[in-house]
């Protein structure tokens, strides 16, 4: 089970560095959404892409359809739900 004290502040996140990790069969990755819905570069992130996908391959080679994304705030709350939610996460 993923606890919050494992994961990175939000600051980590607001500089644009991505966390990847896993627990069991379950492979993470959460990282600073950098561009806005127009596909421009933003300065200061405010969301999270967090992706989750069964193991062992790494993101880049595992196919799209096994994996799951959800969208999180990147806050102490929406960096908490985002965790929570990766512990629900079926692979």
């Amino acid at each position: 089970m993923l606890k919050r004290e494992d994961f990175r502040q939000p600051l980590y996140y607001v500089n644009g560095n991505p966390l990847t990790g896993s627990d069991g069969n379950l492979r993470f990755c959460i990282a600073p959404v950098m561009v806005d819905a127009d596909g421009n570069k933003l300065k200061n992130p405010v969301d999270l892409m967090v992706t989750a996908w069964p193991g062992p391959n790494c993101l880049e080679a595992t196919a799209e359809e096994l994996k799951q994304r959800n969208v999180f705030p990147l806050n102490e709350e929406g960096l908490t739900a985002a965790i929570e939610w990766l512990n629900t996460v079926e692979v």
